[in-house]
């Protein structure tokens, strides 16, 4: 065969795994959509390849590519099974992917004109590091998205750590092509070009490099890795750091604390300095932990979340947890890269942004939705609310169907970690945890049978 006559005997063999493997159910929808969506990518990849010449090289190497990313879809689908992570979480999750992560631009709309929203699909495998989002790639044939989630498989239950989603969240929204152009502008007009060393190539080396500033920590990682890998001043941009993901890696931290608010900080701390207990290693992809945190920390504070006031009892509590996150930052202010300015820009912007998809944004939080929740998980119990409003009809009290309470996941998740910080000794994080995951499970059934009683069906 030659290659292209062996391109489309590969998508032959494509169709008998499609059928192969997801004649199974994967999931609580089932595999039909994912059926249906890789069938189509494998028609629309079939179609392109008969197009093309026998001797168009440099199309069927593209192609050749398209197959092999739709096979690897198609095995991590495969690979994934039902109750392998938390799953009125992602419920919850995908109803935020659903807004952010649809391609305005796309070719291919629903019978009323609307694009086609992402699928979500769920791998819990690996270690601490494994929390990501898979994305497509941005020139796959396709009618919607397909984002695979990856949970660390020994903390698939731990919801108050789930919060870092919203930074791999960051990264599917970035690598819509209609998005990037905006946000990448936001981050380099607002925080890059406007920080005191990251103006250029060379301001970054210096400041990595100015011996009698950079901190011991960050100059003894510097060391180990000039030795191993013959790196130093004059070449560390051009062989080792990869700015443009850690301009990325900046931009997506910001996204998760607007989508999820403190709980992302508080998981955001917990996860990074457990992979990199000094804040200071220097990352081809990832700026120091220490510059993420610090930065995080004070867009937080910007933004308020430290000033909510409870009751003395609960205040206690507060206090302890916002201790807790200020104990993760650095005091050496070479870890500060930007200023306050450029963080209260950079929110504004990218508040905009999000407020313009469904959920995205987290609501400023108040000491009324809060402060409940907060209480419940003290008490040992599951966080959630709900609230029966009545309306006199012809004289008659009657459900006000048209009342709409409902309590946020996020606020739970907040509340959670609040609690875990009050020091109770009968009440440890994982078993504020567990009465999250309890009362976010419960918060979605309280959804579910308000959504079918407003329908009329109950």
């Amino acid at each position: 065969m030659d290659a292209r006559e062996f391109l489309l005997n590969e998508c032959a063999n494509l169709n008998t795994v499609l059928e192969e493997t997801l004649r199974y159910e994967y999931g609580v929808e089932g595999s039909r959509i994912f059926f249906e969506e890789c069938l189509n990518r494998l028609e629309l990849i079939e179609q392109l390849i008969n197009a093309a010449s026998p001797t168009s090289s440099t199309a069927l190497s593209e192609y050749f590519y398209k197959l092999e990313e739709l096979s690897s879809l198609i095995s991590r689908i495969e690979r994934s099974s039902l109750k392998e992570y938390s799953w009125p979480f992602l419920e919850e999750f995908k109803e935020i992917s659903l807004s952010a992560c649809t391609d305005p631009n796309t070719t291919q709309v629903d019978e009323n004109g609307n694009p086609y929203p992402p699928q979500v699909h769920v791998l819990a495998e690996g270690g601490l590091s494994s929390y990501l989002i898979h994305v497509d790639g941005r020139r796959i044939p396709s009618k919607r998205r397909i984002l695979t989630i990856f949970f660390p498989r020994t903390l698939k239950h731990y919801v108050l750590l789930h919060p870092i989603l919203g930074h791999e969240m960051g990264h599917a929204i970035f690598s819509i092509a209609a998005y990037e152009g905006l946000l990448d502008k936001v981050v380099e007009e607002y925080l890059i070009q406007k920080s005191r060393f990251f103006t250029s190539e060379s301001s970054i080396a210096e400041w990595l490099y100015t011996t009698s500033v950079t901190p011991k920590s960050v100059s003894i990682f510097l060391s180990v890795i000039e030795a191993e890998l013959e790196i130093d001043q004059s070449n560390v941009m051009t062989d080792y750091i990869d700015f443009v993901a850690w301009k990325e890696e900046f931009l997506c931290d910001f996204i998760g604390l607007l989508m999820f608010g403190p709980s992302f900080l508080a998981a955001q701390c917990d996860l990074l300095y457990s992979i990199d207990s000094t804040g200071s290693e220097i990352g081809n992809y990832h700026p120091p932990t220490a510059c993420r945190v610090n930065t995080m920390i004070a867009a937080a504070q910007i933004l308020g979340y430290d000033t909510l006031k409870f009751d003395t009892d609960i205040q206690i509590a507060v206090d302890a947890f916002w201790k807790s996150i200020l104990e993760k930052k650095q005091l050496d202010s070479w870890f500060d890269v930007f200023t306050n300015d450029q963080i209260q820009t950079t929110l504004t912007k990218l508040s905009a942004f999000l407020s313009t998809h469904k959920k995205a944004l987290y609501p400023q939080p108040t000491t009324e939705r809060i402060q409940p929740l907060i209480k419940q998980v003290l008490k040992k119990i599951p966080p959630v609310g709900y609230e029966f409003k009545l309306k006199t009809v012809d004289g008659e009290l009657t459900p006000d169907l048209a009342f709409d309470y409902s309590v946020d996941f996020r606020d739970i998740l907040f509340a959670g970690w609040i609690a875990a910080s009050a020091g109770d000794p009968s009440l440890n994080f994982e078993d504020a945890n567990k009465l999250c995951e309890y009362g976010i499970l419960q918060q979605r059934a309280i959804k579910m049978m308000n959504a079918e009683v407003n329908k009329g069906a109950v």
